[in-house]
This record gives C-alpha cells, sequence and structure tokens, in this order.
C-alpha cells in the first residue's frame, strides 16, 4: 500500500470511528442508560447492585448482566460503586441491549 492511501484510509478510521466510540462510551447524564455489569453476574445481583445505587430498574437487557435505569443526580457514580463497568446511551446501541418490560418474576 502507498503512503497516500495509507494515510487516507487512517483518517476515514479517524474521522468515523473516534465520534463512534466516544459516544458509547459517553455515560448520559439523566434519563435511561444501559448499565454494564461484569460479565456472569445474574439478575438478582444486577437488581440488588442497581437498589443499592438508588436507581430505579425500568427492565434488563438482552443479557443477564445488563440493565436499562433511570438516571437521578449522581447516580452514575453510585453504580460505578456498586460494580458497574460501563454506563452508556441505551439509544445509540440501538436498543440491542434492551430486554422486555419487567414482570414480577424476573428479579
Amino acid at each position: 500500500m502507498n503512503v497516500p492511501a495509507l494515510c487516507l484510509s487512517l483518517a476515514l478510521v479517524t474521522l468515523t470511528g473516534v465520534p463512534a466510540v466516544g459516544a458509547l462510551t459517553s455515560a448520559p447524564r439523566e434519563g435511561q442508560a444501559a448499565i454494564v455489569f461484569p460479565p456472569g453476574w445474574a439478575r438478582g445481583e444486577v437488581a440488588r447492585a442497581t437498589a443499592e445505587a438508588g436507581t430505579a430498574l425500568v427492565r434488563f437487557g438482552s443479557l443477564p448482566n445488563i440493565a436499562i435505569v433511570d438516571l437521578g443526580r449522581d447516580d452514575t457514580a453510585r453504580l460505578r460503586e456498586a460494580g458497574a463497568l460501563l454506563v452508556l446511551d441505551p439509544l445509540i446501541l440501538g436498543g440491542c441491549l434492551a430486554g422486555g418490560p419487567l414482570s414480577p418474576g424476573d428479579v
């Protein structure tokens, strides 16, 4: 590959990839958020962690270690203290992490 083509390729990756990564990894400050807990956590552990953080659990994600919650003030810091690895905007992810609404037997 010649140098101009390599530079153009790197520029395209940087221009398209960096904003997308930033959008995925920036934590929302309010509204709903997708919370990713450590792999292997069961829904009960996720529900307990969200309750400890004082957030309102809206629904579980498609994997047991993901939850959708309503964020209030300072909830992001409390969720991280309770074990959250990532706090993401669920709309940017296209809803692929969203499960169905909660039912009494979910927790």
